[in-house]
């Protein structure tokens, strides 16, 4: 995915494409330019690791956390409606 296409996603879809060409970019750059593209490659890392990880969906463990819960408040006595 390229840079522009990847700005109108979610900001780690962004940041993953920022990363992604500033890669491509040091591999391919002059020693002289190595430190400056390695540099703000780490800051992306960085922004990267610092965005909270989205938890993703699994179907077969919020039903068990739904049945854990409803079997709890059935021990204790709570009424589930």
């Amino acid at each position: 995915m390229t840079v522009s296409a990847a700005v109108v996603q979610d900001r780690r879809t962004a940041l993953e494409a920022v990363r992604a060409n500033l890669a491509s970019r040091l591999d391919a750059c002059e020693d002289r330019e190595a430190a400056s593209v390695a540099r703000q490659l780490l800051a992306v890392l960085a922004e990267i690791e610092a965005l909270p990880v989205a938890k993703e969906s699994d179907p077969v463990n919020e039903l068990a956390d739904k049945r854990a819960k409803r079997r709890a408040k059935a021990a204790t006595g709570e009424h589930t409606g």
